[in-house]
């Protein structure tokens, strides 16, 4: 079995503004840099057992995120992977979700379900799309570290689309910045979350109270 901490990338002004960020690229703002830094103070401090090392969606959030707490554990490494990315949005990206409502209300129809193979009007990706390709980069992570413990950075969607792999539910609200999510996987690839959007590494720094609501949203 290995041991995934995944990990949602810091908070960026686009998270903060309600932007759809998709696969744009968008910098961390201030909170979301202070999230990373307590994200990698705690799980330097809290592991029982060793992390050998830190993979990443390579869209910059993440990685600037993950470069952080790879930093902190003294691990000279991050992996970067576009399989991990965020789900493409299409013709939603860049749009607050009153302005998709407005514009693009098909498109916004289609993001707001966790189920279903159809794609985002514009380029963009189902939501069974990013499922697969996310269950690929986490199993093949899981096969690399039998027996270890690595972070995984990651986007909300991702953690979402990996919630349904695991349990074949969705998952229950959004997903807070820099929230921890443990998953096993077992070496026939039995998922299970032992822990799901635990933020109390982020008290006294914060997080977007509006994370725990319902709706769509994605980054």
């Amino acid at each position: 079995m290995a041991v995934l901490i995944c990990v949602r990338h810091g908070e960026t002004t686009w998270n903060a503004s309600g932007k759809l960020q998709g696969q744009l690229e968008t910098d961390l703002n201030d909170a979301g840099r202070k999230q990373a830094s307590a994200l990698a103070e705690h799980l330097a401090k809290q592991s029982s057992q060793k992390i050998t090392a830190v993979y990443s969606s390579d869209l910059r959030r993440a990685s600037d995120t993950a470069q952080t707490i790879a930093e902190k554990l003294g691990l000279s490494q991050v992996s970067t992977t576009p399989l991990l990315r965020e789900r493409h949005l299409g013709r939603l990206q860049g749009l607050t979700p009153k302005q998709a409502r407005e514009r693009e209300a098909h498109a916004f129809k289609i993001l707001a379900s966790s189920s279903g193979d159809e794609p985002i009007p514009g380029g963009g990706e189902s939501f069974g799309e990013m499922r697969d390709r996310a269950a690929r980069a986490a199993e093949d992570i899981a096969r690399q570290h039998e027996g270890e413990r690595v972070v995984v950075v990651t986007h909300g969607g991702v953690l979402q689309s990996m919630h349904v792999t695991a349990t074949g539910k969705p998952a229950p609200g959004r997903v807070p910045n820099a929230s921890i999510n443990v998953l096993s996987i077992s070496s026939d690839n039995q998922w299970k979350f032992q822990s799901w959007c635990d933020v109390e590494h982020l008290k006294g720094v914060g997080f977007l109270s509006s994370a725990f609501g319902g709706g769509a949203k994605s980054g």
